[in-house]
C-alpha cells in the first residue's frame, strides 16, 4: 500500500531472496499510488532509491478504470 510502505515491506523475505540465489532481485511494488499526491511518491522514491530498493507505484483501480474504457472505445456497435 503506498500510503505507508515501510509497513509492508519484509526484511526477512528481501533476505531470503537473496539467499535463493544472487542473480535474484527484490523488487517492492506498491499499490493505492493513485492516492498520493505526486510530491509525497517522489519524497518515497527518493526515501527508498537511497536505501537501493528497487520499487514501483501502481494504481490497480486506475489502471482497470482504463481498460475498461478502453475495452467499451473499441467495441464493435451491435445493429438492429
Amino acid at each position: 500500500d503506498a500510503r505507508n510502505p515501510l509497513l509492508y515491506r519484509c526484511e526477512a523475505l528481501e533476505e531470503y531472496v537473496k539467499e535463493c540465489g544472487s542473480w535474484k532481485e527484490n523488487v517492492l511494488l506498491f499499490n493505492k499510488a493513485d492516492l498520493l499526491p505526486t510530491r509525497v511518491r517522489v519524497i518515497w522514491a527518493n526515501f527508498l532509491n537511497g536505501l537501493g530498493i528497487r520499487h514501483y507505484f501502481f494504481a490497480a483501480k486506475k489502471e482497470i478504470e482504463q481498460r475498461v474504457k478502453a475495452s467499451r472505445d473499441s467495441a464493435i456497435p451491435e445493429t438492429e
